[in-house]
């Protein structure tokens, strides 16, 4: 039987299918190229052709086609699991996939075949195709079909599930029956299934994408609402270490104070008190409203401008208690703060390098404005200024989150050298 060629030809192109078939598997469930992984898959490979010839020899193509997914899927499936450490779900969508995946060059050889009927050119065919298409799926698809498998294990084995069906639907009409052959209704149901379950399929990962950026949207609203929460502990803790530096001095003041009295030098006591009332003030922590997260914020905030030459200026007039979160406000406008003076300490004329915030309560709603000067500040169509960084463009849209989530508004505007921030958010 071996010195028929069209024997010779089958037993080239299922040693080629084997190889592609491996090759595909180990890429799409992530296997590297390290000489470890490429030695295990050589062995592999070498046994599973050895065990084939084997069964070849004592039953003949027909029975090893029959049993190849015994033979050969089984302990692919087995190898992925165990000699590489992947899941059995990844492993078993792997080897579907690849089977799927040697269908291509089977396809190609078909075609430019189909004029020849020469069994040896169709299997020259094949294994140039088979080449051609590993070189394409590990330079251009295996890194983003490993990033599809890893999304979750319930996009693996929706997207598992066209190849099993294609699978189940090649076996039983093409290799145990003849069916595909007999049947109209058989050729006409597999590719309508087949655009069935993509349409699902491509649902499925949509709305698992969307999960997955609410995720990162909320994780990183969570990390600025760490940063603004940390600005608020770090303002506190400075202005207590102040506090207590002033309480150890005061006894010293008191000396001083009662050393000038005794001496009658009323204008020197004055001056002194005058002094001492402003590093009071330096370290006491503005008190615009009954909101303590906010006076700290603005406290912080007003140091930070300072430091920086630009002036900020103050209006807040809220209560103690808030529907908003503690967390929320302060990401709110530690946000804002943020913005305005990294684009006021920018701002090349003096005059420009303020800031101005007002805060009210007004029928309910919160109403919060923060305006700033700015150097060519211009707001595109998604309300991102121009002139503002990465960061604190993503700082504008956790402001925007945070300020849908309680069905309030967000405007911004620029205009003469001045970018205002708007946002109000009902209470009620």
């Amino acid at each position: 039987m071996f010195d028929d060629p069209g024997y010779a030809a089958d037993i080239f192109y299922y040693t080629a299918s084997l190889i592609f078939g491996v090759a595909a598997a180990a890429m799409i469930a992530g296997i590297g190229s390290s000489r470890r992984s490429i030695g295990i898959l050589l062995v592999f490979t070498a046994a599973d052709l050895c065990l084939q010839g084997i069964l070849l020899t004592a039953f003949g193509m027909d029975f090893v086609i029959k049993i190849y997914p015994l033979v050969t899927h089984f302990p692919l499936v087995l190898l992925l699991i165990f000699a590489f450490r992947r899941s059995w779900w990844l492993s078993i969508a792997a080897v579907l996939t690849s089977y799927c995946c040697c269908q291509a060059p089977h396809w190609i050889a078909l075609l430019l075949n189909d004029s020849i009927g020469n069994p040896l050119f169709y299997t020259g065919v094949y294994i140039v195709m088979v080449s051609l298409f590993i070189f394409i799926m590990w330079k251009y698809f295996s890194n983003q079909v490993v990033i599809l498998f890893s999304c979750s294990r319930k996009i693996c084995l929706e997207f598992a599930l066209m190849p099993l069906f294609y699978y189940i639907f090649d076996y039983c009409t093409s290799i145990y029956s003849k069916l595909i052959f007999s049947s109209r209704l058989a050729v006409e149901m597999f590719p309508t299934f087949m655009i069935f379950w993509y349409f699902i399929v491509v649902i499925a990962f949509f709305n698992e994408n969307q999960r997955q950026e609410k995720a990162d949207s909320e994780l990183a609203i969570k990390s600025v609402q760490l940063h603004a929460a940390e600005t608020a502990l770090s303002s506190l803790r400075k202005n207590q270490e102040q506090t207590a530096a002033y309480r150890h001095d005061l006894r010293h003041h008191i000396i001083a104070i009662r050393s000038l009295a005794s001496d009658g030098r009323t204008a020197e006591i004055l001056d002194y008190l005058k002094t001492a009332g402003q590093q009071l003030d330096a370290i006491t922590p503005l008190r615009c409203c009954d909101n303590e997260i906010v006076n700290l914020l603005l406290t912080h905030y007003a140091g930070e401008a300072e430091a920086k030459n630009v002036t900020l200026t103050a209006d807040a007039m809220l209560p103690a208690k808030l529907t908003l979160t503690d967390n929320e406000l302060c990401s709110i406008l530690a946000n804002g703060l943020d913005n305005a003076l990294t684009a006021a300490k920018k701002a090349g004329d003096p005059a420009a390098r303020k800031i101005d915030v007002k805060i009210r309560l007004h029928n309910g709603n919160m109403a919060i404005q923060i305006t700033n000067g700015c150097e060519n500040c211009t707001v595109p169509a998604d309300d991102v200024p121009a002139n503002m960084t990465t960061g604190h463009g993503f700082g504008l849209k956790n402001i925007k989150t945070i300020t849908a989530q309680h069905n309030g508004l967000v405007s911004v505007s620029a205009e003469s050298g001045t970018f205002s921030l708007r946002i109000m958010i009902p209470l009620q």
